[in-house]
């Protein structure tokens, strides 16, 4: 068994697991006080050691915070997504349940922003993917992404599983992503993504520009991401030079 594998079937980790659930899921709300670790040891039947083991991840994952001499509170309800990892939407939230609707799939000549950013021929066709990403049965994203047809063959009958993976699709492709780089910004739903979010329109999002390159150095990928901003936050480690 691997070390991952061994992580996650280890008491903490399952532990770790269920309060984030009902953390993001706002079972406990921000800055309220979270159970005893006592009370949290009656609550699962373990020792002391294994419940501090699963507090440490959610601490380090930003979703609790100790506050000397009174104890933990929650510190945010929101999902984090690291800025530092370049991961598959599935295995960014590989401790949930996640899925796709397939909103739209086609071919066109690249819309000059793609052309850009992807250095591309004038006339170079794209496919073009559109998905509403859920997580644990809640709408949460839509993307939409343009890869050039030049470099990889896809097809709607690639997206038909609500579980497929864009980034395993180019690994069975025999294209290797290697680096991405992204932009952040905030912008409000219009009708349209109001309508696949399920949300109101003019509410908060957060958008994501992402381009992604394969260890050929091609932009293989241009995606444009919309995130619920109640529903999650970004976190970049910084190191010292």
């Amino acid at each position: 068994m691997s070390n991952v594998s061994s992580k996650r079937n280890s008491k903490y980790y399952k532990i770790y697991e269920e309060l984030k659930k009902e953390i993001v899921s706002k079972e406990f709300v921000e800055n309220e006080f979270l159970p005893t670790e006592i009370d949290l040891q009656k609550r699962y039947g373990v020792s002391r050691i294994t419940i501090r083991s699963a507090l440490q991840l959610l601490e380090a994952d930003g979703y609790i915070k100790k506050v000397p001499g009174l104890g933990t509170i929650i510190n945010s309800n929101k999902r984090t997504l690291q800025l530092n990892k370049l991961v598959s939407f599935n295995d960014e939230h590989s401790t949930s349940n996640t899925s796709s609707i397939l909103v739209d799939f086609r071919e066109e000549i690249a819309p000059e922003i793609v052309k850009h950013q992807l250095e591309l021929s004038a006339l170079e066709e794209v496919h073009v993917n559109e998905r509403i990403r859920i997580v644990d049965g809640e709408r949460i994203g839509f993307q939409r992404v343009y890869v050039p047809k030049s470099y990889v063959e896809l097809t709607k009958e690639d997206f038909n599983s609500p579980e497929v993976s864009l980034y395993n699709l180019f690994s069975e492709k025999s294209i290797m992503v290697e680096r991405a780089t992204e932009v952040i910004e905030s912008v409000i739903a219009d009708e349209v993504l109001a309508s696949h979010l399920e949300v109101s329109v003019g509410m908060p999002l957060l958008y994501i520009k992402r381009i992604t390159f394969d260890d050929n150095n091609r932009g293989i990928e241009y995606a444009q991401i919309y995130y619920r901003a109640d529903r999650y936050r970004y976190e970049v480690q910084l190191n010292k030079e």
